[in-house]
């Protein structure tokens, strides 16, 4: 059973609280299609691999709330004081349907480097770090 407890308050279950997370994530990344690495001929392929290394600014806003009541039971301690980084990127692949439209399957990977990410501050070791996984689907439309 894990127990979590800011000063100057009584102990409680994780079972019994829940967080709210806020996340506003900005990205600057390259975009290679990986199909023209490999052929001359890449853009009259329907299928296409890319790739995206990326650096992240994260933006966090995380407090803890009792189930019963939901009152706030964080301190403020689980707020990040600054902006957060993070390094990653992503895979894409793409369907061409027509010449301008595409569809877009994507996975990013975001390594963060903040002990603060879900509003409960890790005590044990000196890990600072945490991984945030975002799939998407998407539709892609060339402008000319």
């Amino acid at each position: 059973m894990t127990w979590y407890v800011p000063q100057e308050q009584a102990m409680q279950r994780y079972g019994d609280l829940y967080s709210k997370v806020s996340l506003v994530n900005a990205g600057l990344s390259l975009d290679v299609n990986i199909n023209r690495i490999f052929s001359k001929r890449a853009a009259e392929h329907r299928f296409t691999a890319w790739v995206s290394p990326t650096v992240y600014g994260q933006f966090f806003s995380a407090d803890i709330y009792t189930k019963e009541g939901d009152k706030r039971y964080s301190d403020g301690v689980t707020e990040p004081d600054k902006i957060s980084l993070g390094l990653g990127g992503a895979l894409s692949l793409r369907y061409r349907i027509i010449q301008d439209i595409d569809l877009q399957l994507k996975n990013s990977l975001i390594w963060i480097t903040d002990n603060h990410f879900d509003g409960i501050r890790t005590p044990f070791g000196k890990t600072k770090q945490n991984a945030l996984w975002i799939p998407q689907i998407g539709v892609v439309w060339h402008i000319k």
